[in-house]
Order: C-alpha cells, then structure tokens, then sequence
C-alpha cells in the first residue's frame, strides 16, 4: 500500500499500474494481483486506505490531555490540511473523479465526511456552550468547507505553509470566543 501511496500521490492515479506497484514494493506482479485482482481493486483499496489512515491521525489524542477544545478543533483542521496539502491539485481531480464515480466510496466519504462533521461539532459545542444547534452546524460546515476548498482557492505556487496559516487563521476567526 505505502508503494501505491508514492506512485499516485507523486505522479497521479493513471501510473498505479500493478507492474508499477510491485516494482516500487520490490515484489512480484503475481504477487500485487494476488491482493488486487484487478487495478480497480487496487485503487478503491488506495482510497479506502487513505481514509483509514487521515482517521487514525484524527484519532490519535494529543500529547497534551489538558487541550482546549479550540486547541482540538485546530489540530484536526490541521491534520486534514496537511494531508491534503501533500497531494497536488491534478491528483486532487483525478481522485474525485474516481470517488464521483464509485458508489461504495462515495459512500465511504460521505460518512467520514459526517463522522468530522460531528467531530467539530462536538468541540464547538464545548466552545461555545451557548451557540445554537444551526450556528454549530453551520460553522462546522464552513470549517470543513474551508479546508477541503483550500486545493482550489489558493495559488499553488505559493508555499504551503502560508496556504496553511491562511486556512488556520480563517478558522481561528470562526471560533473565536466572542469577547
């Protein structure tokens, strides 16, 4: 799996042939289609995969057990930005077209979709205690909005850490107490 990561994350889903893989993995074909069958097999393995491992880094808890819930919400804003900012925008379209087409995993992505949407929730509602149920869905939707959107609204020619800051700050503005 971690030799289909390189391969497609570093020259798009259309390189990912079997005989690709299992140069990369330093194994035999038959041995990549013993697991995958088939290219489609391997790539909805990718993407399942993929999803796997951004939800292991949401739920892996901090070092610091005394985090406050803005301080959560923007550590998880964070791990999507990295794992999206790793990517580059060609692979970005390519692998939403690919997830349009699937059903099984337009499925898969619109329940990890849900499951951040309520992750967010959760920690504004620990934020702002008085908000209402609209305002902190409304606002989770934004956040994720706002990091899912940052492949298309900023210059890829600028550096990702400032793409970053930007999106952090942004949000950092949503969620900020009210003084």
């Amino acid at each position: 799996m971690d030799a289909t990561f390189d391969i497609i994350v570093s020259e798009g889903l259309g390189a990912a042939s079997q005989e690709a893989i299992a140069q990369r993995a330093a194994v035999t074909q038959s041995a990549v289609r013993h697991y995958f069958p088939t290219k489609e097999s391997l790539l909805k393995a990718f993407f399942l995969e993929a999803i796997d491992r951004i939800q292991q880094a949401f739920d892996t808890a901090p070092s610091d057990t005394d985090t406050n819930p803005q301080t959560e919400l923007l550590r998880l804003v964070n791990i999507h930005l990295e794992a999206i900012l790793d990517l580059d925008r060609v692979f970005f379209f390519e692998a939403l077209a690919y997830w349009m087409r699937d059903a099984e995993l337009s499925a898969v992505r619109k329940t990890w979709h849900q499951s951040v949407l309520s992750q967010y929730e959760t920690l504004l509602e620990n934020i702002h205690p008085k908000w209402t149920a609209s305002q902190i869905s409304s606002t989770a939707l934004q956040i994720l909005t706002l990091s899912q959107g940052c492949w298309l609204t900023f210059d890829a020619h600028e550096a990702d850490s400032n793409r970053q800051a930007a999106i952090l700050n942004a949000i950092t503005s949503l969620v900020e107490p009210s003084a």
